[in-house]
């Protein structure tokens, strides 16, 4: 399935009226590979921050910055 640029942004932001238990539902049933923990979270801090491009790509900015001292922390421990 091709998808133009204008429908894009459908596919971006979140389906409006769906709940947590949807996505973990949808999933589920559709990629059963993928953990649901970060996507909670996504979907968490789109419903917080909004869908722009910036709020959905600070979340793993975020996230990896965090995860430096705790990767230092754990090869000091090593």
């Amino acid at each position: 399935m091709i998808v133009t640029a204008p429908e894009l942004p459908k596919y971006q932001r979140i389906k409006p009226g769906s709940t947590a238990a949807d996505t973990i539902h949808s999933l589920a049933l559709e990629d059963p590979q993928h953990p649901p923990f970060y996507l909670l979270m996504a979907r968490f801090w789109m419903e917080e921050f909004g869908s722009s491009l910036t709020a959905s790509r600070s979340l793993p900015a975020l996230l990896s910055l965090l995860s430096l001292p705790l990767m230092y922390a754990r090869s000091q421990e090593l």
